[in-house]
């Protein structure tokens, strides 16, 4: 019974604790991203390894995934999503970045200790007793009847030794009192436990609800991307994130026979009234390649196609620009990337 209560208060606070880790990890707390690390770890692990089915890779990966949990937790923001959808999609970005290369415990309450003090408190607290005592009871009148009518006959039991039966009575009372008390605690502790039970099952349900709509996306991702590979003379160009964004990164591939990019990455939340724009410098001019739009946890993926000749393109280049997008790059770069 307490290791089911263990594994279902661990199961409950899983969130919350990540939640509470990404905070210190954003205020440079080291300590804590060892022991995010050590919690959730296995879970990043499994996922990349999935991905990747290499395992010398997918710890490099690993590795990747958490560096990038360091240096981004300030941009965490746990009204868009859960802490483990967040990291799930640094992970997803990390494993992608990799293919052009080659998926708890808490002290339970000890309510038997609650149970013997109510139990002692009551029966420290006597109650007085109900005493029956019967009497014959003489009035004036009847003393000065006339002796001519009969008596009233009255009925008392001789005098006999003080009973016992009231006390009896009083003890059956507090031992049924205790009883009934006891069996609502142990009623109370189970609804409790089912409680919690399902909580952390609903907890549970959701993370894998978030999961699965982000393995959904990255099989379609995938599937974008090896079909851009897969075509003759394909490109793929490394984004690097600069000054104005660090935590940046981004991959384009580049369909040569299509003349179609797929661009994926991550970028940090848009400011309010900004939105990403990405560019092809030329050697003579910068042309516009459209605007990259970002899901709440700033992953990026989006298809463009070109019908502009980029035989002379010399690089890649994402700038943060005002809501609409820019003419000419006016803002600062985010990410650039050299075409090989």
């Amino acid at each position: 019974m307490e290791k089911e209560s263990e594994n279902s208060n661990t199961a409950q606070s899983s969130n919350a604790d990540a939640d509470a880790l990404i905070k210190k990890i954003a205020a440079g707390d080291q300590s804590a991203l060892m022991d995010l690390y050590n919690r959730t770890s296995r879970l990043v692990f499994s996922l990349v390894l999935r991905d990747l089915e290499d395992p010398g890779v997918a710890e490099e990966v690993l590795l990747d995934v958490y560096t990038r949990i360091w240096r981004q937790a300030a941009a965490y923001d746990p009204k868009q999503a859960s802490a483990i959808a967040w990291m799930a999609a640094i992970a997803r970005t990390g494993t992608i970045d990799r293919i052009g290369v080659t998926s708890l415990e808490a002290e339970p309450p000890d309510y038997l200790r609650d149970l013997l003090a109510a139990r002692i408190e009551h029966e420290s607290q006597p109650s007085a007793p109900r005493v029956f005592v019967t009497e014959a009871k003489k009035t004036e009148p009847e003393l000065k009847r006339p002796a001519a009518s009969p008596p009233p006959r009255i009925f008392a039991p001789p005098p006999q030794g003080r009973s016992h039966f009231p006390w009896l009575v009083v003890a059956a009372l507090v031992i049924a009192a205790g009883l009934a008390f006891f069996a609502w605690r142990q009623a109370d502790e189970a609804t409790k436990r089912l409680n919690n039970a399902l909580s952390a099952a609903q907890a549970d349900v959701t993370s894998l609800r978030t999961l699965l709509e982000v393995q959904r996306d990255r099989n379609r991702e995938l599937e974008q991307i090896n079909t851009a590979i897969a075509s003759p003379g394909a490109r793929i160009i490394h984004l690097q994130g600069q000054l104005a964004t660090p935590s940046a990164s981004a991959v384009i591939f580049w369909d040569r026979q299509k003349n179609r990019w797929l661009i994926t990455g991550y970028l940090p939340p848009v400011p309010e009234g900004k939105v990403y724009q990405l560019w092809f410098v030329m050697p003579k001019e910068n042309v516009s390649a459209g605007l990259i739009q970002t899901d709440p946890l700033g992953h990026a993926s989006t298809t463009i196609d070109i019908t502009q000749d980029l035989s002379k393109l010399s690089a890649a280049a994402i700038t943060l620009e005002p809501e609409g997008g820019s003419q000419q790059p006016a803002g600062p770069i985010c990410a650039i990337g050299k075409v090989s």
